[in-house]
């Protein structure tokens, strides 16, 4: 019996896209990132449709910017029309330890000033621009192409462009899940003028029928097509403090604790306010309880197994990063480098509150938070100070009743209404009532000094 061994155009195509893919995973985990995928510079059906929806709906907000740029969200090629190719790369940063447990505590402890998992290091806007900048250098020069970097700066879909790239699938709270690296991912696009045969989808559409969350780690090699894998958990719609997702995998961000604290300029609306907590820079909430992010560890160290295999195999048909790139790549590790400021996790409302425009500039140099400015930082920790039921933040709140910018003026009354009740309020508007002519303080000094603050209901709701 004699075997046929020719090779068939489709044969020969499909193995060099085989070896592109691997390639290019390659070269990405040499420089530090955890997943690489690649996806038609394109949004599917669905996404296009969220998109519309959220837009449509009014869930942007005061983000007009985007909705201004919507089209360009939903084809890529409309922000670079030489775009054939998005590869989408992921930096896992799931915390040490126990991340639900140590969310539960800093939620708890109401004198810290939580900030979200995201932002306890540098900025991670610069750190993962630079290594996707070296390796769009590599895949101009290996491929004898063009290529664009976007980390969040572009009006640009990652979370769409990772779950068609097989990197995860979108979650009932909206963000990229993961079957090995949970809900802990920052990603970056590199846009390429050069088409490369795209991953396979790792989700269906949520409408499919689905498992429940798993019991035990996930093997690290996924099926063609997994389904939706949320199932029918609803962890992270029932923990959101503010009724964010007017259904599953719908998000509005005019409700939603990151949006209100980072995104939002204005006043945070009363509604919302004892919802905040001591948040005063995000939320981890929806993320911090997924179950996928129990398996997260044990799936990568499977899957750093499956790697070792795979790069045995392919070693002598790609070029593989130099020692020097690989040693830079472990000696910096971008997970090292995007946990490098924890100290930051240990802020505390009374020290932060008395800081100065250059302090905080100094304190947040290289991170998300220096983005926040100051007037947002205050408003926020006000907020937060007037949830902590420590009156001895009340001289803190009532020194920046003079503040120069109306929306912390008007959160230092709120957090003075809270510690020191409507009979403070109404000592201290004879002082600086009568010279406010920012008519949205006007409007919270008539609010608080109408209102008692006694019952057990009312600081549930006020």
């Amino acid at each position: 019996m004699t075997t046929d061994t020719t090779q068939t155009p489709e044969t020969a195509a499909s193995k060099q896209a085989t070896r592109e893919e691997a390639a290019l995973c390659a070269r990405a985990r040499a420089l530090g990132f955890s997943c690489c995928g690649i996806s038609a510079p394109r949004l599917e059906e669905m996404a296009q449709a969220r998109l519309h929806a959220f837009v449509a709906e009014g869930q942007h907000g005061t983000m007009a910017w985007f909705a201004r740029r919507l089209e360009e969200r939903l084809d890529p090629k409309k922000l670079w029309s030489e775009a054939r190719s998005a590869i989408v790369l992921g930096i896992d940063c799931t915390p040490e330890g126990d991340a639900r447990k140590a969310w539960q505590r800093r939620l708890a402890d109401k004198g810290l000033a939580h900030v979200a998992t995201y932002a306890l290091g540098e900025d991670y806007h610069e750190v993962v621009k630079k290594r996707l900048k070296t390796f769009a250098r590599w895949l101009c020069i290996e491929y004898d192409t063009q290529a664009k970097v976007f980390v969040d700066t572009a009006p640009l879909s990652e979370k769409s462009l990772a779950a068609q790239a097989g990197v995860g699938w979108i979650g009932k709270n909206t963000q990229l899940v993961s079957r090995t690296h949970g809900c802990w991912l920052l990603l970056g696009v590199v846009l390429t003028a050069r088409m490369f045969q795209p991953t396979s989808p790792s989700y269906v559409p949520p409408l499919a029928r689905s498992s429940s969350p798993p019991s035990s780690p996930p093997s690290p090699l996924p099926s063609p097509r997994e389904v939706g894998r949320c199932g029918s958990c609803r962890r992270c719609l029932e923990v959101c403090p503010t009724k964010a997702f007017p259904r599953p995998y719908a998000l509005d961000a005019r409700r939603c604790l990151s949006y209100l604290t980072i995104e939002h300029r204005g006043v945070i609306p009363r509604e919302f306010r004892v919802a905040v907590g001591n948040r005063v820079f995000g939320c981890d909430d929806c993320l911090a309880v997924c179950p996928w992010n129990k398996f997260a560890r044990a799936a990568q160290e499977l899957e750093k197994d499956l790697e070792k295999e795979i790069e045995k195999e392919i070693e002598e048909e790609i070029e593989e990063a130099t020692q020097e790139e690989v040693g830079k790549a472990e000696e910096d590790s971008m997970a090292v480098v995007l946990r490098s400021r924890a100290d930051l996790g240990t802020g505390r409302i009374a020290a932060w509150l008395r800081l100065e425009d250059g302090e905080f500039r100094r304190l947040f140099r290289k991170t998300v938070v220096k983005r926040l400015g100051i007037a947002r930082f205050r408003r926020n920790l006000l907020v937060a100070a007037g949830n902590s039921e420590d009156a001895t933040l009340l001289p803190l709140a009532e020194e920046l009743l003079a503040d120069e910018d109306g929306v912390v003026r008007a959160s230092a009354l709120w957090a003075v209404w809270r510690l020191g009740g409507r009979a403070r309020v109404r000592e201290l508007a004879a002082e600086y009532l009568d010279g406010e002519e920012d008519e949205t303080v006007r409007e919270e000094w008539a609010w608080c000094c109408e209102r008692d603050f006694l019952a057990p209901q009312e600081k549930a709701t006020c």
